[in-house]
């Protein structure tokens, strides 16, 4: 979160964004990719 947030508000330049998303994947970040996935092809019906 703290990538994303330092990404977004300029502190960090947009280069990071590679590194931040490996950090998430390395972090479990798929898993929880693959859920939200998930949940949003039950409630878009």
């Amino acid at each position: 979160m703290e990538y994303a947030s330092k990404i977004i508000t300029g502190e960090y330049p947009i280069d990071k964004f590679d590194e931040f998303v490996e950090k998430w994947y390395a972090s479990g970040g798929e898993a929880v990719t693959k859920a939200a996935g998930e949940w949003y092809e039950k409630i878009k019906q």
